[in-house]
């Protein structure tokens, strides 16, 4: 499988799903992150670019992956960039990681399969607790 992720914000979750050495796994991360992380992703291709602005991607180049998810550390650029990938690709496989609860909500109600880090983490503290 040929996997696209944009940041590194759920690099250690990602590592335990994805065998990162058997699936052709590209990261999209800021210049400065490159750096971070690096035992994870040392097998991996890094596309850098300026996290300002998506002027410097082109997102045309993205149509031979057929899974992206979507992992920065800012929930804003984390709907920013899936809305800009699902106008580009709408039929391809998208994940997107979100830190607020509410804010995921507001994402899957334009259909995206989205995971709140905050609801994840809340329903192991349950099951943790036996609730």
């Amino acid at each position: 499988m040929r996997i696209l992720i944009f940041g590194l914000e759920n690099i250690r979750l990602l590592s335990n799903i994805f065998n990162f050495d058997d699936h052709k796994i590209v990261f999209l991360v800021k210049n400065d992150e490159k750096y971070i992380y690096n035992d994870l992703i040392e097998k991996c291709e890094l596309i850098l670019f300026n996290f300002n602005n998506f002027s410097d991607i082109d997102f045309s180049t993205f149509d031979h992956f057929d899974l992206f998810i979507v992992s920065s550390s800012k929930d804003n650029l984390n709907s920013l960039f899936i809305h800009r990938l699902d106008q580009i690709y709408p039929e391809h496989n998208k994940f997107v990681f979100i830190k607020d609860s509410n804010f995921a909500e507001l994402q899957r109600d334009f259909g995206f399969n989205v995971l709140s880090t905050d609801e994840l983490l809340r329903g192991n503290v349950i099951d943790i607790l036996g609730g």
